[in-house]
């Protein structure tokens, strides 16, 4: 499909797709709509191919990515979310949802997450304990009351800060993933 003929119900977001200089949808593979005012990504259900998206600085309170399964890397900080539905993509190795309204993630069908930056949403509880590959996760600022880490070698580093996450389950994550390093 020709990038020209979709209805783009955003203008600005409109643009963003069309100065990646391709003519098809199925070309486009990375969008930086970064800090371009878009409220509305209605459209990029047709944007199949793309693998790296960055929707951050922006206005958005909805999102469906339930078509971009070749998503790999997603950046949608610091907009008005409050709902996200990552399940239908597998690939996913990095999300960056920083400041948004998000009270509930669900992360159990991405199993190739490297990445986890949440930091600033209105998270109380998050399971992370199916994501193997984890190297990083950052969820400060939220109020986590627990969370769920997986027990791999693999995690480097974790950063809870500014969270009600009690001693006992603080201590317990520190035994259970003893070379991790923490920030509470």
């Amino acid at each position: 499909m020709k990038l020209i003929d979709i209805a783009f119900a955003d203008d600005a977001f409109k643009a963003a797709v069309l100065a990646t200089g391709v003519t098809e949808a199925e070309e486009v593979t990375e969008l930086n709509a970064r800090k371009k005012g878009i409220r509305d990504v209605s459209g990029i259900e047709f944007l199949t191919n793309l693998r790296e998206l960055d929707l951050t600085r922006n206005q958005i309170s909805k999102l469906d990515l339930s078509q971009n399964t070749s998503l790999e890397l997603l950046f949608i900080g610091n907009n008005q979310l409050e709902e996200l539905d990552l399940s239908g993509l597998p690939n996913l190795m990095e999300l960056h949802l920083f400041m948004n309204d998000v009270a509930e993630l669900d992360l159990t069908h991405n199993p190739r997450l490297e990445v986890l930056f949440a930091n600033d949403n209105d998270l109380s509880d998050l399971d992370l304990a199916s994501n193997g590959k984890l190297l990083e996760v950052m969820v400060s600022g939220n109020s986590l009351r627990g969370l769920a880490l997986p027990e791999s070698a693999t995690l480097e580093s974790v950063e809870a800060r500014h969270n009600l996450l009690s001693d006992d389950i603080k201590t317990s994550l520190q035994q259970k993933l003893s070379s991790c390093s923490f920030l509470f």
